[in-house]
């Protein structure tokens, strides 16, 4: 078996030959086959195929990091700002069905549903916390802060700092409750 360097036109016309391989192919093949390609020299008949997960693509990539893609097979959607392809929702994305692509979340939401400003958790590294969806410097007053969120009462089992407005765990502080007497 000889290598393909060149691909001839025949009866059927143009052969292509994909970048990465060393066998010439025709374009009625290759769209029988179901392959995903993009024409890189029509002249000289070179193929780049495009990721597994693209529908279409601008270039050849063979790893997750930089797909290429333009638009993305069934079950799949594009990352806003990058041309990669994912089946589930990376960090910091809700997926925007009427775009059909993951969008990303409003900048100080770690993630978010159905919008970018409907944050359902926030940056904790910037001291930023959970209230009514929207990630706040500092709770409203009269509220504390557990673990990120903002709340009216602390739940059983903790106890309402006022001086740093936080919820703390009363076995932390050695302290218990005694939930049967009033």
């Amino acid at each position: 078996k000889g290598v393909c360097i060149n691909c001839r036109k025949n009866t059927n016309g143009l052969i292509y030959k994909f970048i990465d391989e060393d066998k010439c192919i025709s374009k009625a093949d290759a769209d029988s086959r179901n392959y995903k390609y993009r024409i890189v020299d029509a002249s000289r008949g070179i193929l780049e195929k495009c990721h597994e997960k693209c529908q279409e693509c601008s270039g050849f990539s063979d790893n997750d990091n930089n797909m290429k893609c333009t638009s993305c097979k069934n079950k799949y959607y594009l990352r806003e700002g990058t041309s990669n392809c994912y089946s589930k929702p990376p960090s910091g994305t809700f997926l925007n069905r009427n775009r059909k692509l993951y969008q990303n979340c409003n900048a100080n939401c770690v993630e978010c549903e159905e919008r970018a400003d409907n944050c359902t958790k926030c940056n904790e590294a910037d001291s930023l916390f959970l209230e009514n969806n929207k990630c706040v410097r500092r709770c409203p007053a009269g509220q504390f802060v557990l673990e990120g969120y903002c709340y009216d009462a602390c739940p059983n089992y903790y106890y309402g700092n006022w001086t740093e407005r936080k919820c703390v765990n009363c076995k932390e502080k050695n302290l218990y409750i005694d939930l049967d007497n009033n």
